[in-house]
This record gives C-alpha cells, sequence and structure tokens, in this order.
C-alpha cells in the first residue's frame, strides 16, 4: 500500500503542476470512471516496489557468497517483477498512459517506480508499451 511520504509527495507535485501549470496540464481526469481508476492504480503501482525490496533487502544484507544459497529466492522476485509488469504492459496497450490518454496523478506516481527499477538493473525491453511510457522527456 501506498505510504503517507508517497501520498504526501504526489499531493505536492499535483498541487504544484496544479499551480502552475493546470492549464496545460491537469493531473486529474474528468470522467468519472477514469478517476476512480487513477486511485487504483496509484495504489497499484506500488505492488512493484513491495515485490522488489524484500530482494533488495536481502541482497544488501546477506554476503556475496550467502547469496549463492538463496538464488531460488531472487529468481522468484524477478519473476514475479515480469508478471507485476505484465499487468502494467497489458494497461498500457488500452491507453497512451496509465489512466487513459492524458497525462496523470498516476503517471506520476508509476515513473518513478519503473525508473528505480530499472536504475537498480532491471531490463524492462519486453515490456515497450512500459518503456515507451517511462521516456517522458
Amino acid at each position: 500500500m501506498f505510504d503517507c511520504e508517497q501520498m504526501a509527495i504526489l499531493d505536492l507535485v499535483h498541487g504544484y503542476i496544479e499551480d502552475y501549470y493546470s492549464i496545460i496540464l491537469p493531473l486529474l481526469p474528468i470522467e468519472k470512471a477514469e478517476h476512480i481508476r487513477l486511485s487504483q492504480l496509484i495504489q497499484e503501482s506500488q505492488n512493484l516496489v513491495d515485490i522488489y525490496e524484500p530482494r533488495d533487502e536481502f541482497l544488501f544484507k546477506t554476503p556475496k557468497h550467502g547469496q549463492l544459497f538463496h538464488k531460488d529466492f531472487i529468481v522468484k522476485t524477478l519473476e514475479m517483477i515480469n508478471q507485476e509488469l505484465a499487468f502494467w504492459e497489458m494497461y498500457l496497450t488500452k491507453t497512451t498512459f496509465i489512466v487513459c490518454d492524458k497525462f496523470t496523478l498516476a503517471d506520476c506516481a508509476f515513473y518513478p517506480v519503473i525508473a528505480d527499477l530499472i536504475h537498480r538493473g532491471l531490463n524492462i525491453d519486453k515490456f515497450p508499451a512500459v518503456e515507451y511510457c517511462c521516456q517522458y522527456d
């Protein structure tokens, strides 16, 4: 579940963009169904973090020679990440962005999670829609 710090950051991002760019880039959809979907997907973006954080905790606290004995745990975690990314790939083949065809607060929640995974060395080439959505520049 999204913790209070992440929600506070999203609230600040939302407030800043709404204050300075609301005419150009509103972050909340007008349609009720899209607004509900936005809330759902912001929460779901945390699923990836919930999967990879225990693996990182293990890798950082376990000496390299001890990690070899837990190869199955590491492989299973990577499989779970790939399964979760497959859901996001499916979502992103239906719309341009996470919720709809407009950039929303859900994209603001999802992007740092994917960027963090890429930074940690995950290759997302087999998820072209996810990869494309994370190229916001």
